[in-house]
């Protein structure tokens, strides 16, 4: 069969996987979710998989928004270091310029480039929706807002201009791009 996103999108072989898998929740933990719970210290469970799962869907309209978070927490995006032993050409370091192992996480959290864009972002949004946002990459990244001060009412809008900044970095994925101008282009 194929998968509904697919036939909009015209996608085959590893993209109609990809697809086919996200839009089925099972109970059985995946290699994915082992790893976000792990770096998440734990704090995920069932109940924030079940959200975590919906939130794509309850963000916006557009397929591309909800791919863009279904790769997030898929961590469908190619690290350097998942790079490198493909492709030797290519440095396993930071395509940002840090020194910091360059996984997956670390490119969409733990690089000093990526936590400098979050909290500008954050900043921005806590101050146009008048919300405090946790800093955690369980709430940015996965937008789960189990056990989050931020009120149903607004999730919907910051779940929105979080899915613009994450589409705004990835974007600049392999680029040495200024934070800064990243963050002008959110």
């Amino acid at each position: 069969g194929s998968c509904v996103f697919c036939v909009v999108e015209g996608c085959g072989g590893a993209q109609r996987e990809l697809y086919n898998n996200a839009s089925h929740y099972s109970d059985n933990l995946t290699t994915y979710q082992k790893l976000w719970e792990a770096e998440c210290e734990n704090r995920l469970n069932a109940r924030s998989w079940t959200k975590i799962w919906k939130a794509p869907s309850l963000s916006s309209n557009f397929l591309t928004q909800y791919f863009q978070a279904v790769k997030i927490m898929m961590r469908w995006y190619i690290s350097p270091s998942k790079l490198h032993p493909i492709h030797q050409q290519h440095t396993s370091s930071c395509w940002k310029g840090c020194v910091g192992k360059a996984d997956f996480i670390h490119n969409w959290w733990w690089c000093p480039k990526i936590k400098e864009f979050w909290l500008m972002l954050i900043k921005e949004i806590e101050k146009i929706l008048d919300i405090k946002i946790p800093f955690l990459p369980e709430i940015i990244l996965l937008e789960c807002w189990e056990d989050s001060y931020i009120p149903s009412s607004k999730q919907k809008a910051c779940s929105i201009l979080l899915s613009l900044a994450k589409t705004a970095w990835a974007s600049s994925w392999k680029k040495r791009k200024n934070t800064y101008l990243i963050f002008l282009a959110w």
